[in-house]
């Protein structure tokens, strides 16, 4: 292939590959607040919702109380995922707020004091 051609192909190929990564970049941004480690960490939840029990059905399909602990294993890590990636995000959009108001007020002693906290 001639040059012009390979370097037409490599501009293709990481202009595409930019594409499909920009949603990754611009969600964990932290002034939208981080909503991919929010994501990552509800699916998370999730993922051990289905597979704690299903290990455990697996380990012992006989014994059916070790299927409720898998299920209480799993259920608990729902839980504690999804609160955990719910006040993050709500915790890193108000830290970006109060960042942003506090370099709207123009005021450089309460910059340098919300900085310090």
């Amino acid at each position: 292939q001639p040059w012009s051609e390979i370097i037409a192909n490599l501009k293709h190929f990481y202009l595409k590959e930019m594409i499909f990564q920009v949603h990754k970049i611009l969600g964990s941004v932290d002034f939208f607040g981080n909503p991919t480690m929010a994501v990552n960490s509800i699916m998370k939840g999730a993922h051990d919702f289905v597979m704690f029990p299903f290990r455990e059905f697996l380990r012992s399909p006989n014994n059916p109380s070790k299927l409720g602990i898998g299920v209480a294993k799993g259920t608990l890590s729902l839980v504690s995922n999804f609160f955990s990636g719910v006040f993050g995000f709500v915790s890193n959009i108000s830290e970006a707020g109060g960042t942003a108001a506090a370099a709207l007020s123009f005021d450089n002693h309460f910059q340098r004091w919300h900085n310090q906290q």
